[in-house]
């Protein structure tokens, strides 16, 4: 039997870009959910310490330092990863925002906390739920 050479060109090539992007997306890391995981009930504990006079700084500093050890791993893993970094990112820079509000404004309801917590709470779902993902895209 003989094969067409643009026919095999062809299937060389959809098998070299289907090797290419599948490339592009980083594989699922456990070690990446568990982080993730791991990080919801210190933010549990710190929305609820916003309804209270009392502010923890050592604690708000330790989650600040568990943030920068989870985007110093997801950046160790190169450019494939992005856009996890990226998710992890805005969660930080939504932590550090509520930070600066309640600092600045005082004392916040628990109908308000609660808000801000559901919220922040939404976008590490979303995270782990996108490197849940990644094992369904390889």
């Amino acid at each position: 039997m003989k094969v067409n050479s643009s026919l095999l060109y062809l299937i060389i090539l959809l098998i070299t870009l289907v090797g290419c992007t599948t490339s592009l997306i980083s594989r699922y890391d456990p070690e990446t959910h568990r982080n993730l995981a791991y990080l919801k009930p210190d933010i549990k504990n710190i929305y609820h310490m916003y309804t209270t006079t009392n502010i923890n700084y050592e604690y708000l500093c330790k989650i600040n330092m568990v943030f920068r050890y989870i985007l110093s791993y997801e950046r160790s893993k190169g450019n494939n990863n992005l856009p996890t970094i990226k998710q992890i990112e805005i969660i930080q820079k939504m932590f550090n925002r509520h930070i600066k509000e309640r600092l600045s404004q005082g004392r916040w309801t628990i109908q308000y906390a609660n808000i801000k917590l559901n919220n922040i709470l939404t976008a590490i779902d979303v995270a782990i739920q996108s490197e849940l993902s990644k094992n369904k895209q390889r």
